[in-house]
C-alpha cells in the first residue's frame, strides 16, 4: 500500500510541476539564429542584443492566397519562414520580471513586447499609424497605437531561462493576437496578427515596470 501512495504522490508532484511550465526546450533555435545573423550585416556591430521577426495577417493572406487559410495553416507558414527581418530589441529584468520588446517604428510599424515570470506570461503585438487606420472593436475609436494582446502564444528556449540580471536568454515566440479592426477600401475589416520572434540578449536592468 505503500508503495502505491508513493507512486501516486509522485505522479501528483510531476504532474504539478508539468503544468507550471508555459514555454519547452528548443534546441534548434541555437541554428534558426545562425542563419538569420549570416543574413545580417549588422548583427557584427551590434551589442548582443539581437532580434528577428516576421509576421501576417488575414489581409495579408487574401492578397497572396485564393485559399482561406486557418489560424494553424498560417502559424505553421510563419513558424517555417527562417530568414526574418532584424529589428531593435530591448531584454530588461526587474524583481521576478522579464521584460523583452522590440520592432520597427519609423512613423509607424509593428512590434511586440513581453512579460514574463516563472509562472506567467503576457504578450502583446503593437501596430503603429499616424493615420490611425486601426481600432480594437467597431464602435471604438481609430488610434495610432493599438497594443493587441496575445490570444495564442507558442514559447520556446533553447535552455532553462535564468530570471537574473546579466544572464542570457536565446528564444523563439509565436503570438497570435485578439482580432481587431483596419480602414480598407471596403470600409472597416476585421482582422488578426501573427507573429514569429527570434531573439539573443542578455538582461539588463530596468526601472519601468
Amino acid at each position: 500500500m505503500k508503495v502505491i501512495y508513493l507512486i501516486f504522490f509522485s505522479l501528483l508532484i510531476y504532474s504539478c510541476n508539468s503544468q507550471e511550465k508555459f514555454y519547452q526546450i528548443d534546441k534548434s533555435i541555437e541554428n534558426d539564429l545562425k542563419i538569420n545573423k549570416e543574413a545580417d550585416e549588422m548583427s557584427k556591430f551590434g551589442t548582443g542584443n539581437l532580434s528577428y521577426y516576421t509576421f501576417s495577417n488575414n489581409r495579408m493572406e487574401k492578397m497572396t492566397n485564393d485559399n482561406k487559410l486557418s489560424d494553424s495553416d498560417i502559424k505553421k507558414m510563419i513558424d517555417t519562414t527562417n530568414v526574418l527581418l532584424p529589428n531593435v530589441c530591448h531584454c530588461q529584468f526587474k524583481n521576478d520580471t522579464i521584460k523583452i520588446s522590440g520592432g520597427i517604428f519609423y512613423g509607424g510599424g509593428i512590434g511586440y513586447q513581453m512579460k514574463m515570470t516563472k509562472d506567467e506570461f503576457d504578450g502583446q503585438i503593437i501596430l503603429a499609424s499616424d493615420s490611425k487606420t486601426h481600432k480594437k472593436t467597431k464602435d471604438g475609436e481609430f488610434i495610432k497605437e493599438l497594443y493587441l494582446s496575445s490570444k495564442n502564444q507558442d514559447i520556446r528556449f533553447y535552455d532553462e531561462p535564468e530570471f537574473k540580471l546579466d544572464s542570457f536568454l536565446k528564444g523563439k515566440i509565436i503570438l497570435t493576437s485578439e482580432e481587431y479592426f483596419t480602414k480598407s477600401s471596403n470600409g472597416l475589416e476585421k482582422d488578426q496578427m501573427i507573429m514569429k520572434i527570434l531573439f539573443e540578449c542578455k538582461l539588463s536592468e530596468y526601472d519601468g515596470f
